[in-house]
């Protein structure tokens, strides 16, 4: 049992490490894409929800997707009702517009 310890030690510790240099990464792309559009437009002081687009062919029904492309950033501020379509390859603003939020029916 004894030789089978230090492996164990080793593999936690490789999977701890996994996984704090891979939050730290999405913390950090957070973070520079959000100081990244506050060089472009004035941000509402609120902490935005973040999403990436993934596959557009599933957004093109919605007006505000129409022109996204995958790897697109998306930062919602719910507060304030303001969506940004932000392009991270040419760091450009896609569009901004009002976020509508749709309650669920019971």
């Amino acid at each position: 049992m004894k030789n089978f310890q230090p492996r164990y030690i080793h593999i936690l510790f490789a999977v701890v490490f996994v996984m704090l240099v891979s939050s730290l990464y999405f913390y950090y792309f957070k973070f520079d894409t959000e100081a990244k559009i506050s060089k472009l437009m004035l941000l509402p002081n609120e902490k935005p929800v973040f999403a990436t687009v993934t596959d557009k062919t599933k957004l093109q029904d919605q007006e505000f997707f129409k022109k996204a492309e995958n790897g697109d950033e998306v930062l919602m501020f719910p507060e304030n009702k303001k969506v940004i379509l932000y392009r991270p390859s040419i760091n450009r603003i896609i569009d901004v517009n009002i976020l509508q939020v749709v309650e669920p029916t019971k």
